[in-house]
C-alpha cells in the first residue's frame, strides 16, 4: 500500500547534462522485467546523441545502448512486443538535426529497424507525442502554424510502417497533444494550452473521432492537474479549476462523478490507480513534490 519500498538497482548516469534538468526523460516498462529509461541528448565530436538505458531483469541492472552515435532520440513508446522512438539525425559538434523518422525494434533484441514520418509532420518534429498499443501507432503535433491551426494526428495500424494523416479540430495545444490509448478503440488526449485552460478530448474509435462537451468543464477546461485512464472504461481526473474533488470518468461525454476529497492547498501533479479503488496521487505543495 506505499508504505515501504524496495530500492532497485541504478540508471549508470553521472549527471544531469544541463543544470535543472532530470537526467532521465522518459522511464518506460514493456513488462515486469523489459525497460527503458530515455536519458537527455549529449553532444560529442560525432554529432548529438541520446543514451537509451535498458534493463532485462526488472530495474536491478542497466546497461547503455545507442541507435547510433549521432541519433537523437525525441520521444520513446512501448508495448508488450515493441519500442518506438521518434529519432533525428544529428551529424557533427554544431550540426542541425534533420530528418525526423520513427524507429522500431523488437523489446527483447535492440535491432532497429526505420520508417518515414508522414508529411508534413515532420515539420513539427521538436514537439511530438507518440504512443503505441499493440499493433497501432500514433503520432500528435502540437498546433499548425498557420490555417486552420489545430493539430496533426498520424495513426498506423501495422506496426509503424504506414500512416494516415488526419486534422482534428478539438486537439488544441501548445505542446503535442498527449494521446494515452487504453484500448485500439478508446483514446485519450491531454492538450495543454500553457497559462490557459486547455482540454481532454476522448475518441472511441480508435482516434479517427475526438469529442469534448463544452458543458463538461471538468474535462473542456483542465487547468493544471492530472488524469490517469486507469482503463477503456474509468479515469480519474484532478483538475485545479476543481481543487476540492478527485473526479471518476467513464467517457467523454459522460458526466464526471465525484470519486473523493483531495488534499486542502494541494496542486496534483500526478494520479496512478492500479484498480478502482487502491491509487497513489503526487501533490506540488510548500515548493517540492
Amino acid at each position: 500500500g506505499g508504505s515501504s519500498f524496495v530500492k532497485m538497482g541504478s540508471v549508470p548516469i553521472k549527471s544531469a547534462p544541463t543544470a535543472g534538468y532530470l537526467p532521465i526523460n522518459q522511464l518506460l516498462f514493456a513488462n515486469a522485467k523489459d525497460g527503458f529509461a530515455l536519458g537527455y541528448s549529449v553532444g560529442t565530436a560525432k554529432g548529438t546523441v541520446s543514451p537509451l538505458y535498458v534493463t532485462v531483469d526488472g530495474g536491478t541492472v542497466w546497461r547503455t545502448e545507442e541507435i547510433s552515435s549521432t541519433t537523437s532520440i525525441r520521444e520513446i513508446a512501448v508495448t508488450t512486443k515493441y519500442l518506438y522512438a521518434i529519432t533525428s539525425q544529428c551529424v557533427g559538434s554544431n550540426a542541425e538535426c534533420t530528418g525526423a523518422r520513427l524507429d522500431r525494434t523488437a523489446v527483447s533484441s535492440m535491432n532497429w529497424v526505420s520508417f518515414p514520418i508522414p508529411a508534413p509532420l515532420p515539420k513539427y518534429a521538436s514537439v511530438m507525442n507518440l504512443t503505441a498499443l499493440g499493433s497501432d501507432v500514433w503520432i500528435s503535433t502540437m498546433d499548425q502554424v498557420s490555417k486552420p491551426w489545430p493539430s496533426y494526428v498520424a495513426t498506423s495500424h501495422n506496426l509503424g510502417e504506414s500512416f494516415s494523416v488526419a486534422v482534428h479540430p478539438v486537439l488544441n495545444s501548445v505542446t503535442a497533444c498527449g494521446l494515452t490509448a487504453m484500448s485500439t478503440e478508446v483514446l485519450w488526449a491531454i492538450c495543454d494550452d500553457g497559462n490557459m485552460a486547455g482540454q481532454i478530448p476522448y475518441s472511441s474509435d480508435g482516434g479517427a473521432h475526438w469529442v469534448i462537451k463544452d458543458s463538461n468543464e471538468v474535462l473542456s477546461s483542465f487547468a493544471f492537474g492530472a488524469i490517469d485512464p486507469m482503463t477503456s472504461g474509468v479515469a480519474f481526473v484532478a483538475n485545479e479549476r476543481f481543487p476540492q474533488h478527485l473526479y471518476r470518468v467513464t467517457s467523454g461525454t459522460a458526466t464526471p462523478t465525484v470519486s473523493g476529497t483531495l488534499p486542502k492547498g494541494r496542486l496534483v501533479v500526478g494520479l496512478c490507480f492500479v484498480n478502482q479503488r487502491q491509487g497513489l496521487l503526487l501533490t506540488n505543495g510548500n515548493g517540492s513534490a
